[in-house]
């Protein structure tokens, strides 16, 4: 049995075997004190399966593979709680793809690609507060070059950059309501004001 540990103020906390698993491995943290990695689920007939997880203050969150795949494994997570990594297909070893997870819903970078013959993108391994993905994978039949992946659009109201529109950026337009020359003038009227709280609630989620 293997356990991760987190080292803090000089102090190491153990990390469990992920439910049901016998391992855990951390491979990122944040800075709200997240951690995310993989453990190993063992199986009556191998192979074992391989899952990705959010750890906080001692509770474990599993990460669903990319539907079709059967593992997943994070390896990075920023701020907002949005972790990246990677599901396999035990049939297909080689057969990869880099997802990102957010509020709890694993998808497929390689859906957010608009030329998806020119690009297959099998891992994702860091990610910024703005959601910049550095990831690995094909292009042009060319294997193993590095990506960074860059949200063209985000939803109208995500004012803090997590990809999306919820508490944190309902209060960033409320305490920039009556300014001008403002990010928060989501409609363009060159000031904050309601029709655009009403932008954003419409975008909530």
């Amino acid at each position: 049995m293997k356990e991760g540990f987190v080292w803090e103020d000089g102090q190491a906390t153990l990390r469990w075997p992920i439910p049901g698993g016998i391992s855990s491995s951390g491979s990122g943290t944040n800075a709200i004190g997240q951690v995310c990695g993989f453990g190993v689920i063992e199986m009556k007939e191998p192979p074992n399966i391989g899952v990705g997880f959010v750890w906080h203050k001692g509770v474990f969150t599993l990460i669903d593979p990319i539907p079709g795949y059967h593992t997943s494994s994070s390896g990075d997570i920023n701020d907002q709680g949005n972790a990246t990594g990677l599901s396999a297909n035990l049939g297909q070893p080689t057969n990869l793809r880099g997802y990102v997870w957010i509020d709890g819903v694993t998808h497929d970078l390689n859906d957010f690609i608009p030329d998806k013959k020119m690009v297959l993108v099998k891992r994702a391994k860091a990610i910024n507060n703005v959601c910049q993905i550095v990831s690995d994978g094909d292009h042009d039949g060319i294997d193993s070059v590095t990506f960074l992946l860059t949200p063209v659009v985000g939803p109208l109201g995500d004012l803090d950059g997590d990809c999306i529109v919820g508490v944190a950026d309902l209060l960033i337009l409320l305490a920039e309501w009556g300014q001008r020359d403002s990010p928060a003038d989501l409609n363009g009227d060159g000031i904050v004001g309601v029709k655009d709280l009403l932008i954003l609630l419409g975008n909530w989620g």
